[in-house]
Order: structure tokens, then sequence, then C-alpha cells
């Protein structure tokens, strides 16, 4: 396993564009979750937006292929992440 500093992980979210990738992180509850999930799908959206800036909280909108349906993901809680079949330990 490698490790990423927790300031690049943005970058490697974006580097994965709209295909899949997984997560492992802290939800707001406190426990632990691990999510198959993937950027850029427009299936299953109305058009009228969020009533809130995601970036400004540090937040990552993505859907979830395991429940079919968008989540949000907070950068500061990420532990693992893996993109192209390489699996990173956030660190940071």
């Amino acid at each position: 396993m490698k490790t990423i500093h927790r300031l690049n992980v943005g970058m490697l979210v974006a580097q994965a564009a709209s295909n899949i990738f997984g997560v492992l992180f802290t939800k707001a509850d406190g426990t632990d979750r691990r999510m198959s999930c993937r950027r850029g799908v427009k299936k299953g959206t109305r058009g009228v937006g969020l009533a809130f800036s995601p970036d400004e909280k540090g937040l990552v909108n993505v859907f979830d292929m395991n429940i079919g349906d968008f989540r949000f993901v907070n950068f500061a809680t990420i532990r693992e992440i893996q993109v192209d079949g390489v699996r990173y330990s956030v660190i940071g």
C-alpha cells in the first residue's frame, strides 16, 4: 500500500474522473464506511443544483455504486483511497 498526503487526495479523485474508485472514511456519526463510488454521474439528477457549496465544507459529491444514490465524502476523514487498482493510505 502506498501513502499519500491528505492535501493530494483531491488530485487523486480528479484523476479518477468518471472511473470507479474506492474510499474508506469516517462518517459524521463516527463509524467507518467503505464505498465504491464515481464522480460525474448525471442520471437521476433534476438539474436544480445544491443549496450549498460542497467545496466550502470540504466535501466531494459522489455516486455510491453499492446503493445507487448520491453521497458526500468529507476529505478530512478519508483514511484510504483506491484509484486505478492502487491503494493509498492517507496521512496528514
